[in-house]
């Protein structure tokens, strides 16, 4: 389920608030392997993993200041706190809890995402924009999910071709902040690791308005 709401203040000012309820996945036919621990009767069985991704908030707003400037900005809010598990499970598995090939508990609470960004009316054919976001740590740093806070640098544009025809086009680097944290193996051995992420996502756009 989502619901949003947007109030226009004038032409030059808005406000949106936006909310999508918890999504419920099923992973079946999945492929697990037992690596030696003796969770399954073979070397990899067929299982299933369900995992629910937690509702979202987000309130946002942009703000035209010039006549050749605007700012936006948003405040994103995950309910991650009602991820607690990650737990898959098989007929063919036993890792001491008959059918469940394996269970790791995880320890989440909410985060909240900050960005802030300006748009830059070049002229009548060019729109620049560009953007910076704070994305908190929602979970304890661990082997199955290495989260950590994460930096998003953006940019992108919009080309009006005509009246009716736009390209917009965009690409945002994700900086995941490096760390270490431990963790206790089967034999009781307390583990260093180091982590750290990136990605780069892209995208690109056609509009036509028809009259």
């Amino acid at each position: 389920m989502e619901r949003w709401c947007l109030y226009e203040i004038n032409e030059n000012n808005r406000l949106a608030l936006t909310y999508r309820s918890a999504v419920d996945l099923e992973f079946k036919d999945g492929e697990f392997s037992s690596y030696d621990s003796g969770i399954a009767t073979r070397p990899t069985v067929d299982g299933r993993l369900d995992v629910t991704l937690p509702s979202i908030w987000e309130l946002s707003g942009y703000h035209k200041f010039a006549e050749k400037w605007a700012l936006h900005y948003s405040w994103f809010r995950t309910e991650w706190s009602s991820f607690t598990e990650l737990k898959a499970t098989s007929p063919d598995c036993n890792d001491g809890t008959a059918g469940q090939c394996f269970y790791k508990k995880e320890d989440y609470s909410d985060n909240d995402r900050y960005s802030l960004g300006f748009t830059h009316y070049l002229n009548q054919d060019w729109t620049l924009r560009a953007g910076f976001a704070l994305d908190q740590q929602a979970g304890k740093t661990t082997l199955s999910i290495p989260d950590t806070d994460r930096y998003w640098y953006s940019a992108g544009f919009t080309y009006q071709w005509n009246p009716n025809l736009s390209f917009d086009a965009g690409i945002t680097y994700i900086h995941g902040k490096p760390g270490s944290f431990t963790e206790e193996n089967a034999a009781g051995e307390v583990l260093t690791f180091d982590a750290s992420s990136s990605a780069a996502i892209g995208a690109l756009q056609v509009n036509y308005v028809f009259n």
